[in-house]
């Protein structure tokens, strides 16, 4: 059937980024291999979706337990990718408690049907989840069952929430990981992943109201059943596309950050029992001059730990007096000086001279689209358009 068709799109989609990324294996590091098990995941949920649009009740039936599952895992298995591009943790068997919901309702439905009789189950697959006519009188074991496809698209609902909440706050805090250490972030940053994990959740809540009040409503209408095909083969598209290109995760940064520490510099502990106001003041100032003197902001790819060497300091002490005393980060303070400094060249009469890319290059900016990125972030407006003002 043609509504059976129209909802094998984002099945494709995952089975698309399932293939490229098993077959990626020169950058497959932990966190793609969990992406890895989400995108297969999501392709048998729109399998089984595909079966229910198509009318396929033999079909169905058999799938139904398996779809709750993965019905119920997705949001999960998402949050655990997110874990495991932030945090340098390893995944234990312990997080298999947050997969007790979708197992134990599988289980459940699985062993329900099992009870009913064949005449009662195709009678509730009709009625209830096809919302046919009839007049079925179901036993105790139906009726059970009815309540809980009643249950399930409400804990769905609860799965997208802590994933929500515990996701964003992850990709915070490891983006705030990277500014205070890298000066340039290109390839580091999972800004554009917690875009996508709104726009996941406000699709996914979408389509959990839209499963509570009936799915079967979009089987009966293809033009209705292409609205949210077209969305999550889009959106399922562009998540695997961000997570394929995303192969820079925090164990990484836990290797550049482990080999940039020199055991010469003074720990952490160190400094603890000496810092004080006039200490970290005295080092802003000595950091400042060192910015503006030795414009040290123009090597492109500056680190913070590049910065406390200079300093005769160490990299956490750095972090708290950029933090505390300058009240910014490692990032924002490198790329300011990098603006002013673009900001000068453009305004000098030889700014004619030069391009935009040798600007951003000798400005320090890593590449051309960071520049004009950080420089409409810190001035509202183009670098061009900055420049016509300014010779006005």
């Amino acid at each position: 059937m043609l509504q059976g068709i129209i909802a094998t799109a984002p099945m494709f989609a995952c089975a698309f980024w399932c293939i490229a990324l098993l077959a990626d294996v020169h950058h497959r590091n932990r966190a793609k291999k969990v992406f890895t098990l989400f995108m297969f995941a999501a392709f048998v949920l729109y399998f089984c979706h595909a079966a229910f649009c198509s009318w396929e009740y033999d079909l169905v039936k058999h799938l139904d337990s398996l779809y709750i599952l993965v019905h119920l895992s997705v949001y999960p298995l998402y949050y655990l990718y997110l874990r495991a591009l932030t945090d340098e943790k390893p995944l234990t068997w312990r997080v298999i408690w947050m997969f007790i919901p979708a197992l134990g309702m599988s289980l459940y439905t699985f062993v329900l049907y099992r009870l009913m009789s064949a005449e009662e189950l195709m009678a509730f697959l009709l009625q209830v989840m096809y919302k046919q006519p009839g007049d079925h009188v179901f036993s105790f074991y139906g009726e059970l069952q009815i309540w809980n496809q009643r249950i399930i698209p409400f804990l769905f609902l609860l799965t997208i929430l802590p994933v929500a909440w515990q996701g964003t706050r992850r990709i915070v805090q490891y983006n705030r990981r990277l500014e205070d250490y890298y000066s340039n972030q290109e390839g580091k940053r999972l800004g554009l992943m917690r875009t996508m994990l709104t726009f996941f959740v406000i699709c996914s809540a979408t389509s959990a109201i839209f499963g509570i009040l009936g799915r079967v409503s979009f089987v009966q209408s293809p033009q209705l059943l292409l609205i949210p095909s077209v969305l999550f083969s889009t959106l399922l598209f562009m998540l695997g596309l961000v997570g394929f290109r995303q192969d820079f995760t925090v164990d990484d940064f836990k290797r550049e950050a482990s080999r940039s520490f020199s055991p010469d510099q003074e720990s952490a502990e160190d400094y603890a029992g000496k810092e004080n106001r006039q200490e970290m003041q005295a080092l802003r100032d000595r950091l400042i001059e060192l910015l503006e003197k030795e414009e040290l902001f123009r090597e492109p790819n500056l680190r913070i730990t590049d910065l406390a060497s200079r300093l005769g300091s160490n990299r956490t002490y750095t972090s708290r007096v950029i933090n505390q005393e300058l009240n910014t980060t490692f990032s924002t303070l490198i790329n300011n000086y990098r603006v002013e400094y673009s900001k000068q060249l453009l305004s000098n009469s030889a700014a004619s001279q030069l391009t935009l890319q040798q600007i951003a290059e000798n400005a320090g900016f890593a590449s051309d689209s960071s520049f004009y990125r950080i420089f409409r972030e810190a001035t509202g407006e183009s670098p061009k358009n900055w420049y016509r003002k300014s010779i006005v």
